[in-house]
């Protein structure tokens, strides 16, 4: 399948103001200059109907002008592989930093361009359980001192069997995706007390989810 045509993303936010005018519920959120990136971005990699390619929010912040000018079917393949891969680089001239994945994953994907059925979310939720066991099995081969490594290990195994019995939702697997995207920056930027916090974060959000499924004595 080729990859569809381009047009600057200035050029789809001018559209964008076209196919949703003034009353557009939250049309904000449709017609903002990170929508149209986002769409470009879409289009940039491929991720259209029909096509069995996603991206999620850092297809987007990692994108820069120099990759966007980049537009053979080889540059622009390259670039969705690199992304989507466990270890993507942070290119220089980025459009946004890591902390806008956050309000551009629920203001402009799910408030804005799921809701008009311009956009449709990848519920692979064996695909992320897998992701989240890799992760966990990682951090903890890494890690020097045995008795922490015995309680994540202990953790993951008591998390991963409840998950097993009553499942993931849509709403969790994002959060979870998103506190362990801020441990892995915090990690490779060596910031030990910004990983710390973002783990301990990451373990209380767990605790208070999986509450809700043990009955109080």
């Amino acid at each position: 399948m080729s990859l569809p045509p381009l047009i600057p993303w200035q050029d789809v936010r001018e559209r964008l103001l076209t196919i949703f005018p003034e009353g557009t519920p939250d049309r904000g959120y449709l017609i903002r200059e990170m929508t149209a990136r986002t769409v470009f971005t879409a289009l940039y990699v491929g991720a259209v109907s029909g096509a069995d390619l996603w991206i999620a929010p850092r297809h987007v912040v990692r994108m820069s002008d120099a990759q966007a000018a980049q537009q053979d079917d080889a540059a622009r393949g390259a670039y969705y592989v690199a992304m989507t891969a466990a270890k993507a680089p942070s290119p220089d001239g980025r459009w946004y930093a890591e902390n806008t994945r956050e309000p551009l994953r629920d203001e402009v994907i799910r408030q804005g361009l799921v809701r008009v059925n311009a956009m449709v979310e990848r519920g692979d939720v064996s695909g992320c359980h897998e992701q989240n066991r890799l992760l966990h099995a990682t951090i903890e081969a890494h890690c020097r001192n045995r008795e922490v490594s015995n309680l994540i290990s202990r953790y993951s195994n008591l998390t991963s069997s409840l998950r097993d019995i009553f499942g993931y939702n849509l709403e969790r697997l994002r959060q979870i995706s998103e506190e362990h995207w801020m441990i892995i920056e915090a990690i490779k930027a060596r910031d030990a007390e910004k990983a710390i916090a973002a783990a301990q974060h990451h373990v209380r959000r767990a605790f208070e989810n999986m509450s809700q499924y043990i009955p109080e004595s």
